[in-house]
């Protein structure tokens, strides 16, 4: 039988091998849900950064502490899908990881902050939280021919480039100006759960690997 499977897939590494073996043996299509992976605010972002020479990037995940799932501490909860766009965007593993957390209201890790560095490619910060009264799902890429803000909640992309400056003379003084430009790209309104859900069920039919293969869980 075909499956789509919550994260993470299985308790330990050695359960996650076992099932992608028997997907293998079975010839059936497992897929993850990795929700984030199918909003149309992170294809499009994923489109930008191929034109630019990315110098970091930033995830924030952030959410009231009322409504979270407290039976998992803020990594299972919020930063296991930002975790996996990491390693979308990144595809190689991080030569370092640096990460805090603390603890709030639960008894577990309610706030973290992890950092990671790669042999080629940007430095990334991820920021999650279930402590905070403003929920934020944003992606903010610093760029040396832009700068991106990703906001994955409202499905909006701002694109920000550097124009050329001038010096204003005027009487006795000197004064300079320099002018940006914003650009609001264009994000279809689609249903990331629909979307999800319509790629398994072509991947059942055609035949093609998953978006979110069995290996990324």
């Amino acid at each position: 039988i075909h499956i789509l499977i919550e994260k993470p897939i299985a308790a330990t590494v050695a359960e996650a091998e076992a099932l992608v073996a028997a997907a293998r043996q079975q010839q059936v299509v497992v897929q993850v849900g990795h929700i984030e992976r199918f909003n149309p605010a992170y294809t499009e972002l994923k489109h930008v950064l191929e034109n630019i020479q990315v110098a970091a990037i930033n995830f924030r995940r952030l959410s009231p502490y009322v409504g979270s799932n407290t039976d998992v501490d803020v990594v299972l909860d919020l930063m296991i899908h930002d975790l996996d766009l990491v390693w979308d965007l990144m595809q190689q593993p991080p030569t370092a990881i640096h990460a805090v957390g603390l603890t709030a209201f639960s008894g577990d890790i309610d706030h973290a902050l992890a950092q990671f560095t790669f042999a080629q490619g940007p430095i990334v910060t991820v920021m999650v939280s279930r402590l905070t009264e403003h929920k934020v799902r944003s992606i903010d890429v610093t760029g040396l021919e832009a700068y991106v803000e990703g906001d994955l909640l409202n499905k909006r992309i701002l694109l920000h480039r550097s124009m050329t400056g001038e010096y204003l003379h005027h009487q006795n003084s000197v004064k300079y100006r320099q002018e940006s430009l914003i650009e609001r790209l264009h994000v279809p309104m689609a249903e990331p759960l629909f979307l999800e859900l319509q790629h398994f069920v072509a991947s059942i039919r055609t035949g093609c690997p998953p978006l979110v293969s069995a290996q990324d869980g």
